[in-house]
C-alpha cells in the first residue's frame, strides 16, 4: 500500500516540506524552493496500520510537528486489501504460467491480469475473482496462452468490493514461440497426403471439416507422416494440424 504526499512551499518560504515517518528518520534533503514529495510504503502487517506521521520543516531546524511547528500530525488507519506474498510468472511451452498467493485479504472482490510488450502500457487480459476475507493463505493462477514472441512483462491490478485498487510489482519472461511451417501435400489429393514439418514434433493433433463446419476426421496424438483421406468424398475441406500447441490451418481439396 503505497502513500505519498507534499506540502507547497505556494511560493513564500525558502525550504521544502515533505511527510516522514515518526519512528524513522528522514534524510534531510537539504534547503530550496519548490514542492518536495516524499514517498513510503506502509508495512504489510496490519498491527502496524495507523501509525503516526509528522511533517517536519527540513530548512534550517529540521523542527517536526507537533513541536515547533504549525502543522498537526496525522494518523493513517485502516486495513490493507491484501497482504501479496509472491507473484510469480513462468513460460512453460510458450504459454505464459501466472501464480500468485495472498497472505491475508480484506474485501478484496478481484485481480486483474495486465500485459504489456514494452513495460508501459498494460492492457487488461484476464481476470480472476478474489476470496473477499481471509486470514489464510489463498493460492491463484492465470495462464496467458501463445503471447506474442519476445519479452512480455506482467503486473496483477487487486480491486476491492468499493473500486479501489492497488498494483503488484512487474515481473517479465521471455517467450521464443516459433512459427511451425507444418502443411500436407500433395494438394489436391485423392488417398494420401504426407505431413510436412520441421521434424520438432513428434506427434500431431488432426481434424479435417466440411464446409459446413462438421468434423468428419479427429486424430489425437497423430504419430504417422501420412494421412489417408480416401474415405472422404470429393469436395473443399479445412484441416488443422495441431503440433506443441500451435495450430496450423488450409484447405483441402479432395479429388
Amino acid at each position: 500500500m503505497g502513500v505519498s504526499g507534499g506540502l507547497s512551499t505556494d511560493g513564500g518560504a525558502n525550504y521544502p516540506y515533505g511527510w516522514g515517518p515518526f519512528n524513522n528518520n528522514v534524510s534531510n534533503p537539504g534547503p530550496g524552493s519548490g514542492t518536495w514529495y516524499r514517498d513510503f510504503t506502509l508495512p504489510t502487517s496490519s498491527t502496524n496500520i495507523g501509525s503516526e506521521f509528522k511533517i517536519c520543516d527540513f530548512g534550517t531546524t529540521n523542527n517536526c510537528s507537533p513541536s515547533g511547528s504549525n502543522f498537526t500530525p496525522g494518523t493513517i488507519s485502516g486495513p490493507l486489501p491484501i497482504a501479496l506474498k509472491n507473484f510469480e510468472v513462468q513460460n512453460i511451452q510458450n504459454n505464459i504460467k501466472m501464480y500468485w498467493s495472498t497472505a491475508s485479504e480484506t474485501n478484496n472482490d478481484y485481480f486483474e491480469i495486465l500485459h504489456s510488450t514494452t513495460g508501459k502500457d498494460f492492457q487488461v487480459i484476464g481476470m480472476v475473482k478474489g476470496v473477499g476475507n481471509s486470514n489464510t493463505i489463498q493460492q491463484y493462477r492465470f495462464t496467458h496462452e501463445n503471447p506474442a514472441r519476445g519479452r512480455s512483462f506482467y503486473r496483477l491490478r487487486q480491486v476491492d468490493y468499493d473500486g479501489k485498487y492497488e498494483y503488484s510489482p512487474v515481473r517479465s519472461v521471455v517467450s521464443d514461440l516459433k512459427i511451425k511451417e507444418i502443411h500436407i501435400a500433395p494438394n489436391p489429393a485423392s488417398d494420401l497426403v504426407s505431413i510436412i514439418h520441421d521434424g520438432s514434433s513428434s506427434t500431431f493433433d488432426i481434424s479435417i471439416k466440411d464446409i459446413t463446419g462438421r468434423t468428419i476426421i479427429d486424430y489425437k496424438n497423430y504419430s504417422a507422416e501420412t494421412l489417408d483421406i480416401s474415405p472422404l468424398s470429393s469436395g473443399l475441406y479445412t484441416i488443422t494440424i495441431i503440433a506443441d500447441g500451435v495450430a496450423t490451418t488450409q484447405r483441402l481439396i479432395k479429388e
